[in-house]
């Protein structure tokens, strides 16, 4: 038997199958976010590239889909440490995407329009970051 697993979306609605972004929460952030990126040439984010395979297989094609928090410039750590007014704590940012998938989110996809992407709380997995991890990128 196979163990079936997804590494899922931590975007919005837009799709793209892209993989060379730059990540929209420090793009449509402050100037120094963007200066952040510009400085560093960072464009390795995606667009929901994930959600239109949980969408054509079905969430049980998979036996459970992990969401990666730690990757850089990622969306979690502009919410925790960087967004303004103010930074979210990290249980409610992690707390408000274990809602979001719970519930559902839409995504705009080619062929689909807009459709709810659900993952069950018992397949959802998150990866956090562990000591590598330095606080401004990761």
């Amino acid at each position: 038997s196979y163990l079936d697993a997804m590494a899922g979306p931590e975007s919005d609605e837009e799709f793209s199958l892209l993989l060379n972004l730059p990540p929209l929460a420090y793009l449509n952030g402050s100037d120094d976010d963007r200066a952040l990126l510009e400085n560093t040439g960072f464009s390795h984010a995606g667009r929901q590239a994930y959600a239109y395979v949980l969408h054509r297989a079905g969430i049980d094609s998979f036996d459970w889909v992990s969401i990666q928090l730690y990757e850089s410039y990622s969306r979690f750590l502009h919410e925790t440490t960087r967004a303004e007014p103010q930074p979210i704590t990290q249980v409610d940012a992690l707390l408000n995407r274990v809602e979001s998938f719970r519930s559902g989110y839409f995504v705009n996809l080619p062929d689909y329009k807009r459709v709810r992407i659900h993952v069950p709380l018992s397949k959802l997995v998150f990866g956090v970051a562990n000591v590598w991890a330095d606080g401004k990128k990761v």
